[in-house]
């Protein structure tokens, strides 16, 4: 498609494709507008307020057993609130404690400590039973989609797959349809299996799974971290639609700085299970306060232009 010196091929793009590549690197600029399109057009208004409190936790704590009889803590006396109509951006190095903080959230695991509330109910430390009827209010889209695909079913059964079974045979194909409709797929891939599936339509299918159920809150587990550029660029425009059409709650989990703020409307810093540095993305990604941020932010590789985060080193 093109070739030549990096600084002047990033710099100064020819061709349409390239173009579209630099446009899909989530940075300062690309904020409020979409990442898939070479034109600047805006996504959705955020709402200067966000809704009713969806997910509140208090204290949290949570430790494994480590090699040779040592504990490792994974997330140490952690707080945060998700409302509704919100995106809570989570970011940190491998091993920071964001995903268990994620799964204590979705009530796939609980804490040695502390509480996690949903709409004002207990959430964690009580029986499954207990949080059967709910479980359809928060559900999970997780990085590698595939695996969680039984192969014997067909996309459209993929989908189906997590609704209550007292609904009727019509309800459950109209709910399928319209979660197939938000992430926009088209109906010649209702019948085909997983594995004839992209990369790119597997994680759309796993995003209407999801929804399909009608949640509150959706929890993104580096949900775009194994897509390539352009199909990350699709699957955040996508989040963005979606949120603005059912005013979900999104808990978003990510070791990208530059996606955590394009997507996020808070941001919280984790390492070593501790929530070191949280606000807006404004304020902790451009202006940071603690030495582990601006570490992480001074390890971005930059484009010639622009930075992936520009502004970041003022």
């Amino acid at each position: 498609m093109e070739e030549g010196l990096s600084s002047e091929i990033l710099s100064n793009p020819q061709t349409e494709y390239t173009k579209l590549l630099i446009a899909a690197v989530p940075s300062v600029e690309t904020r409020g507008y979409r990442l898939s399109s070479i034109k600047r057009e805006k996504l959705p208004e955020r709402p200067q307020t966000f809704g009713k409190l969806l997910i509140e936790a208090k204290d949290i704590s949570k430790t494994f057993d480590g090699r040779h009889g040592s504990v490792v803590r994974a997330v140490d006396h952690a707080d945060f609130e998700l409302r509704a109509g919100q995106t809570l951006g989570i970011v940190g190095e491998s091993g920071s404690g964001k995903s268990t903080l994620a799964r204590i959230a979705a009530a796939l695991i609980d804490p040695d400590d502390g509480e996690v509330l949903l709409e004002g109910d207990k959430w964690s430390g009580i029986k499954e039973v207990a949080r059967r009827k709910r479980r359809h209010l928060i559900q999970v889209v997780s990085q590698d989609p595939l695996a969680s695909f039984d192969p014997r079913y067909t996309v459209s059964r993929i989908v189906e797959e997590p609704l209550l079974s007292e609904l009727s045979r019509r309800e459950r194909r109209k709910r399928v349809q319209h979660a197939l409709d938000l992430v926009r797929l088209p109906q010649s891939v209702y019948d085909l299996s997983p594995r004839q599936l992209s990369g790119g339509q597997s994680q759309r299918i796993a995003i209407a799974r999801a929804i399909v159920t009608q949640p509150h809150v959706l929890v993104a587990d580096e949900a775009v971290s194994s897509l390539d550029v352009s199909i990350q660029a699709q699957i955040l425009d996508l989040f963005a639609d979606i949120q603005a059409e059912t005013n979900i709650g999104i808990l978003f989990i990510s070791h990208d700085l530059g996606v955590i703020y394009h997507i996020s409307d808070f941001v919280l810093v984790m390492k070593d299970g501790r929530i070191v540095e949280k606000g807006t993305p404004q304020k902790v990604l451009v202006h940071p306060e603690h030495e582990y941020t601006a570490s992480l932010l001074a390890a971005l590789p930059k484009l010639p232009r622009s930075s992936v985060l520009q502004g970041s080193n003022n």
